[in-house]
């Protein structure tokens, strides 16, 4: 068997979907991480999110949702979730064992891409994190510095994001850039970096103080 991450927001992702259908194709077990984006799909859900969801004939809650586009696909075989009660572990039971392969309708399948579609409008930037822009002469991590930010503001959870904005090495954050523009030719999202670095600043501060 293999690990590997997916969601409904991560299908190209590290290895995502393909990947899922590639361990499938050689007979592979599947075990899926991240199916809540660390449960960032489930708390302080948007009220333009809910309402997206609200549109379906069949009502699921936002964790729901989660599990049941894993549990449809036939090459899922178990999703790892972290839990921290009890009454989580029943809720989860239950949402498995009334989960089928194929038992998602077309139109609720076509719903789950419009709300990931509808968070992804959300970003910051355009960043695929490709990592053509690096290295930088200056050591910043761009894509690292983009991903947070661009979680931040997709799942409204600036605190979450901040916590791993931090714990990037001091001299790879967004404020160590200089503007020098070497990475801006390199970029095939023709994303203006540094300008974008200057928000990523201004966004997360220097230091730590979501508490």
């Amino acid at each position: 068997f293999a690990l590997t991450q997916l969601n409904y927001l991560d299908e190209r992702y590290q290895s995502g979907r393909e990947g899922v259908e590639y361990l499938s194709y050689h007979n592979l077990g599947t075990m899926i991480m991240e199916p809540l984006r660390g449960g960032r799909l489930v708390q302080n859900v948007p009220q333009d999110i809910m309402e997206l969801w609200d549109m379906a004939e069949e009502k699921r809650t936002p964790l729901e949702w989660a599990f049941q586009y894993l549990w449809n696909m036939e090459e899922v075989n178990t999703v790892l979730s972290g839990m921290n009660s009890l009454e989580q572990v029943k809720e989860n039971i239950e949402i498995a064992n009334r989960s089928e392969i194929n038992s998602i309708s077309e139109n609720d399948l076509e719903l789950i891409k419009e709300v990931a579609w509808e968070y992804k409008q959300r970003k910051g930037n355009d960043c695929t994190g490709c990592g053509y822009c690096m290295p930088c002469p200056h050591g910043v991590d761009v894509a690292g510095c983009f991903r947070e930010y661009n979680v931040a503001k997709m799942l409204n959870n600036p605190a979450g994001s901040a916590m791993h904005y931090f714990s990037l090495d001091s001299g790879k954050r967004a404020d160590n850039c200089l503007h020098c523009d070497d990475c801006l030719n390199h970029c095939p999202q023709m994303i203006h970096i540094s300008e974008d670095l200057k928000k990523v600043e201004e966004f997360f501060g220097k230091k730590y103080t979501y508490f």
